[in-house]
């Protein structure tokens, strides 16, 4: 038999079924790396997020120590502490693969409707897949801060700020900095509506606990939280600090750096003839997604999630891809597979997080991207 070509037919990899594929292989991948963690007994995170609730019915401090339950401390509202106690009453492998398949579910759903292609997709996909099984190695929540930042700009893009604002709320719910995407209502009609929503939903984040306890225990437990986040700090290793103090001994304090950072990442809306390029907005987005990260002292490693989601609309915002652009890709991959945990050598303890080097990249990646937001207005090739 033999099987004809027409020389004008090419295989098209960016496909429905291809995307397909990668969903499945990427949810096998998570439920896979789910049994593999609980086997190794290595889930303290989905403790720390399982386990307040139980503290809470004793009407107990959540952000206290409790060694007894899980090391360290909870840091996460109220109010994700009562939803994440419904997976108390089950057994813990049950509750990792749902925990986990929910965060990888979001993050999914969120590319989905944020990129339109599938070529788009599917890049954006690969390109996140090895900070996923980072993410679900520590039962972690970014992939679904990720997602749900996502899902609320492709509704502010397709005109509706409600649903949008609802899930920046959720954002807001589980780790708060993600609330600063809000700033993407800049872009769009409708912002009095996303304003009004934004905030009533936020208030109703924080009044419905108080539904299921008492007033003046949840009072007392909000008053704590609060301190939690004014003190608590993880270390600056993950951050543009830390590569300023290890790589050129340059320090200075925090909120110097904080400022700097925040200037910088504010700056390109002053561009406002701008607001209604497609990319421009793209550019902004990834931008604000990685300052996130590089100047929070709230971020560890596996919050880069985070900010390689950032990259991921970057990269597929430049058209043609540059030599620059391709080489960041890379760089970005190959460093996600080499910070699996699962490595004969421990790479991640004994060279990656001592070496800064996820600070470093996206430090350069942050960089470049500003230069393409200022060239944007007098370079064809970035425009739509």
């Amino acid at each position: 038999m033999v099987i004809e070509i027409k020389q004008n037919q090419t295989l098209n990899i960016y496909s429905k079924k291809t995307w397909t594929l990668c969903l499945i292989a990427s949810f096998l991948l998570v439920v896979g790396l789910c049994v593999v963690e609980y086997n190794y007994g290595y889930f303290n995170n989905y403790l720390i997020f399982t386990r307040p609730f139980q503290v809470m019915l004793s009407k107990g401090n959540i952000y206290d120590f409790h060694p007894e339950l899980y090391m360290d401390t909870f840091k996460y509202s109220p109010g994700f502490a009562i939803i994440l106690g419904i997976l108390f009453y089950l057994p813990n492998l049950t509750g990792i693969i749902l925990w986990n398949v929910l965060n990888a579910s979001v993050l999914f759903i969120g590319i989905q409707k944020f990129f339109k292609t599938f070529k788009e997709r599917i890049q954006t996909l690969v390109i996140l897949i090895p900070m996923l099984a980072i993410s679900v190695h520590n039962e972690q929540s970014n992939a679904l801060v990720a997602g749900f930042i996502l899902i609320s700009l492709a509704y502010l893009r397709t005109a509706k700020p409600i649903s949008a604002a609802l899930c920046l709320s959720f954002c807001l719910f589980i780790k708060f900095y993600g609330i600063f995407l809000g700033i993407s209502f800049l872009f769009f009609k409708g912002k009095l509506r996303f304003f009004l929503a934004c905030t009533i939903f936020s208030l109703l984040q924080f009044l419905w606990p108080f539904v299921f306890f008492d007033t003046n225990y949840l009072i007392t437990v909000y008053q704590n939280w609060w301190y939690v986040l004014k003190t608590t700090g993880l270390t600056d290793s993950c951050t543009v600090i830390s590569v300023f103090k290890n790589w050129f001994g340059i320090i200075l304090p925090f909120w110097l750096w904080l400022a700097a950072g925040t200037l910088v990442v504010l700056l390109p809306l002053t561009n406002k003839k701008m607001y209604n390029q497609n990319r421009f907005q793209n550019l902004m987005f990834g931008s604000f997604l990685i300052y996130l990260i590089l100047f929070n002292k709230m971020a560890g490693f596996p919050t880069y999630l985070i900010a390689v989601t950032g990259f991921g609309i970057l990269y597929n915002s430049v058209l043609p891809k540059t030599r620059m652009l391709k080489t960041l890709a890379l760089s970005v991959l190959l460093l996600g597979i080499l910070s699996q945990y699962r490595l004969p050598y421990n790479l991640v303890n004994s060279f990656i997080l001592p070496s800064h080097i996820w600070a470093f990249l996206f430090l350069l990646i942050w960089v470049y991207l500003q230069r393409l937001l200022w060239k944007l207005e007098f370079n064809s090739q970035l425009q739509e």
